[in-house]
């Protein structure tokens, strides 16, 4: 069967709806009760065999190629059946069922107006295919040196700022907690290596303060109190916290080093506990670009028994407040870059990063200092080089999408 090529315009159109269907599906079924497939079917009165069709339209990837999961997904008609059994929903799974079922009635006008089931997939397949094309073209172009949007912006903003920053990081170490059921540990260090100002630049600042040593004092102390970690700090950092009008603190970095060729370094580390209020685990690791930054690497070690079945996900989002709630939300306001999940595998063999040379040596001492066996951690990490000014940077890790 031939069919005639989509436009510019509908394609458009189509991948903003398709972004609408993926992510409005995946909150509804994230809402129900039951996260297994067999619960799944039973809770929305379907067969196994449609979850698990959904699922795979759902996974991996669809966020960044919507496109592609249209045709991954069911047919229309089978996907209205997900939206049949009312009895039993909670106030959230009706408000995602009725986000959910409108974009889905929306991709059904859609097929009707492309004509059909049949046509609708294979033009929208056609279009993917070459969306697929151009990618792979641009990623050539861009590897190739001859330009890359990313590098263009950061140059830029490095220009408008007065400052930039060689490499931002974060390293996350989360475990179950063994004598409390429900609770968990989550130990944090992060910060920026280099970081360079110019005369009349925009200083390094993030929206947090901080206590702990602030001359050259040296072994690291982790507390709930996010402290200034000497070994991978310019030592005695000239700082000041100023109040924001909502009450908060804002932490400056104001130091004449800064001007220097190595411009100055700061980490800062802590650790924590938490337990989810719903029982559902839910962790969004979100790292706002404040300084230009030429690289960014965040990393997350999670206890084995936390990592089975585990996906995690990322995306670049511009930072508001939804982010912070589910990443998944705040769809509207992800850009379509990809952003690539890497493993580790387990243990920190693979620790360290040519983005700065203390980055595995920090991740060893901070779960030596938290008392965790490295060997029964399993990492993932995202590097990004020249991530955009302003925007923030999510790994975010939901436990019920480990789905069997």
């Amino acid at each position: 069967m031939s069919a005639q090529a989509l436009v510019e315009g509908e394609v458009t159109r189509l991948t903003l709806l398709a972004r609408g269907v993926v992510q409005s599906l995946g909150l509804f079924l994230r809402a129900q009760p039951q996260q297994t497939v067999r619960g799944l079917a039973v809770s929305l009165k379907v067969d196994q065999s449609l979850v698990q069709r959904t699922l795979a339209g759902l996974g991996d990837g669809a966020t960044q190629d919507p496109l592609g999961a249209l045709v991954k997904l069911p047919p229309v008609a089978s996907l209205r059946k997900l939206f049949v059994a009312r009895r039993g929903a909670t106030v959230e799974s009706k408000q995602e069922r009725a986000s959910a079922l409108a974009a889905v009635s929306a991709l059904e006008q859609a097929v009707r107006e492309l004509g059909g089931p049949r046509r609708f997939k294979l033009r929208v397949g056609q279009a993917t295919k070459r969306q697929h094309q151009e990618a792979r073209e641009l990623e050539a172009v861009a590897q190739s040196g001859a330009t890359d949007p990313n590098g263009l912006i950061h140059r830029a903003a490095a220009e408008i700022a007065g400052s930039d920053c060689r490499a931002k990081f974060r390293i996350n170490i989360i475990w179950p907690d063994r004598t409390a059921p429900g609770r968990y540990h989550n130990v944090l260090a992060g910060g920026a290596i280099g970081t360079r100002l110019r005369s009349g630049g925009m200083p390094m600042y993030g929206f947090t303060d901080f206590g702990g040593p602030t001359g050259d004092e040296t072994g690291m102390k982790l507390g709930p109190t996010l402290t200034r970690v000497q070994e991978w700090s310019t030592p005695a950092l000239t700082t000041s916290t100023r109040q924001t009008p909502d009450g908060g603190s804002v932490v400056v970095v104001d130091d004449h080093r800064a001007a220097g060729p190595d411009g100055v370094n700061l980490t800062l580390a802590n650790i924590t506990q938490f337990e989810p209020g719903t029982g559902r685990l839910f962790i969004a690791l979100i790292s706002p670009i404040l300084t230009p930054s030429h690289r960014f690497v965040a990393d997350v070690y999670l206890d084995r028994s936390l990592s089975l079945g585990l996906v995690p996900r990322a995306g670049v989002f511009i930072h508001t407040p939804a982010l912070a709630a589910d990443p998944c939300s705040a769809w509207r306001t992800q850009l379509p870059q990809r952003v690539t999940v890497e493993a580790l595998g387990p243990g920190m063999s693979r620790a360290g990063s040519d983005a700065w040379d203390g980055h595995g040596e920090l991740a060893r001492e901070l779960a030596q200092r938290a008392g965790v066996d490295a060997g029964q951690l399993v990492g993932y990490r995202i590097d990004v080089a020249n991530p955009i000014w302003g925007m923030a940077y999510c790994l975010w890790l939901d436990f019920a999408d480990r789905l069997v």
